[in-house]
């Protein structure tokens, strides 16, 4: 009898705070884990070493979400147990950048790359015995 490996949970912006820290955690219960990140931090190479897959994302155009959500059919063929949106990105507010420009921006990470994301690895997320996979927006 073959045993199947869990199938690997999708965490974006794994590189640091509580992306890191759930990276770590599912890691030490066995969990495979795919991160994303958009800064390179001695702690990706942490992740890695502790059998994480980590892939560099920036989620500010359409086309870079796409092109990670390729890269995450690749790893993750057998689909995904859960994908937790943990990316973030802040713009501040600053004397003659328009607001719209600053909203554009969060919106862009925060709403956007969440819902195309959750679209292009819909079939990761689907037909997976009885219960479906999970999606967590943090």
């Amino acid at each position: 009898m073959t045993v199947r490996q869990p199938r690997p949970i999708l965490i974006t912006g794994g590189g640091r705070r509580i992306g890191l820290a759930l990276a770590h955690h599912f890691l030490e219960q066995q969990q495979p884990v795919i991160v994303s990140y958009r800064t390179h931090y001695p702690a990706i190479d942490a992740l890695r070493n502790a059998g994480a897959i980590c892939l560099a994302a920036d989620f500010s155009t359409d086309d870079q979400i796409m092109a990670f959500a390729e890269a995450v059919k690749l790893h993750a063929a057998d689909g995904l147990r859960a994908i937790i949106h943990n990316a973030s990105g802040w713009m501040a507010e600053k004397p003659g950048v328009p607001l719209t420009t600053v909203l554009a921006s969060m919106m862009q990470i925060h709403v956007h790359a969440p819902y195309l994301l959750n679209h292009a690895l819909e079939t990761l997320l689907r037909g997976h015995g009885h219960a479906a996979s999970d999606i967590i927006h943090i």
